[in-house]
């Protein structure tokens, strides 16, 4: 675990020589100046700016003074529902870079006439395998939704999304519409009055009927994931309709069926008592994938089962032990 002055690793801006990080400067203060001098330079036109940070990512590091305001708010034995020190840090730091960018914007007058859109791109991590075994390896948790980032349950999909946008959207006004990132696009050729792009496949539907009145309706059917990796979960397609969610495993396992309204841990798989609603759901979801032509995944002839928890370090080229001295990274070359 790091605790350093800012995420390891060499990054830089290409193609300016300018624009690199103060000495000590941690990474999400130098993606918000950057974010800030482009606001600087845009702010007579319009502009879109999109922010993506390194953080909240592995490897985990975090200022010190962070982290230990939040070791010291754990105490000496972590409560489970208490996030890792330097990965609640990291938030933080995070939550700092938006408020700036934020302040930036009020500042120059452009509140009245710029959306500001927060998200995620997934639920947050349950644990690092690679950690120094001296430390505790876990790093957060999603209750009350199931599992974490990269599996198709709520706890790896269910995101925040928090929109600011004065002329419409009120503050404290709260939407439980389902929406997705692929709305984003509709949404805001719809904010900038424009028109869509002529023979464009538009996946998503605009949400700006919602900021108007979160009680509209965006006549939407279902929404559609398709995940065919293993990658903290197995291959999986999921559709949502409603309050109805299943879960379609790829590798042949079946499928699985929540009712997300009396569920939202996802603890009961109705697939057998609801029979008929599975197998609807299954065919609307093979119909999706068929049209917009998502691929499958191939079956592997070495699959071994027995290995199918392994982290494999593609550093070295072996298996990560965990709770072993080969399970970390020994030098700051092996962080890059």
């Amino acid at each position: 675990m790091i605790n350093g002055p800012h995420l390891p690793g060499k990054y830089r801006v290409s193609g300016r020589q300018d624009l690199v990080p103060k000495p000590g400067q941690y990474r999400t203060e130098f993606e918000a100046d950057l974010a800030l001098d482009f606001i600087r330079e845009q702010k007579d036109n319009p502009f879109f700016l999109m922010v993506s940070p390194f953080a909240v990512h592995i490897p985990l590091a975090a200022m010190s003074e962070k982290v230990e305001k939040y070791r010291k708010k754990a105490g000496t034995k972590r409560d489970n529902h208490l996030p890792h020190p330097v990965y609640a840090a990291m938030i933080e730091h995070v939550d700092d870079m938006v408020g700036r960018i934020v302040e930036g914007i009020d500042e120059r007058g452009l509140t009245e006439r710029t959306t500001i859109l927060f998200t995620s791109d997934n639920g947050g991590l349950y644990r690092r395998y690679d950690y120094d075994p001296d430390i505790d390896p876990s790093v957060t948790v999603n209750d009350p939704l199931r599992s974490e980032k990269g599996a198709p349950y709520e706890g790896g999909i269910r995101v925040p999304l928090i929109v600011k946008y004065p002329p419409l959207a009120k503050a404290g006004m709260t939407c439980g519409a389902l929406a997705i990132s692929y709305d984003f696009f509709p949404t805001f050729v719809a904010l900038a009055g424009a028109k869509h792009p002529e023979n464009q496949v538009i996946d998503g539907v605009s949400l700006l009927p919602l900021l108007e009145n979160p009680a509209a309706n965006l006549n939407r059917a279902a929404i559609h994931f398709h995940y065919p990796h293993y990658h903290h979960s197995r291959p999986a397609s999921v559709i949502r309709k409603g309050k109805w969610k299943l879960i379609e495993f790829l590798d042949g396992t079946g499928v699985e069926l929540y009712d997300l309204e009396a569920d939202i841990g996802e603890t009961g798989n109705l697939a057998e008592e609801k029979k008929g609603m599975a197998a609807a759901l299954k065919k609307e979801l093979e119909q999706w994938r068929g049209s917009v032509g998502a691929r499958m995944p191939l079956k592997n002839p070495h699959y071994d089962p027995a290995r199918a928890a392994e982290w494999w370090s593609r550093r070295r080229g072996e298996p990560i032990v965990p709770g072993s001295r080969s399970a970390f990274p020994r030098t700051e070359k092996e962080l890059r």
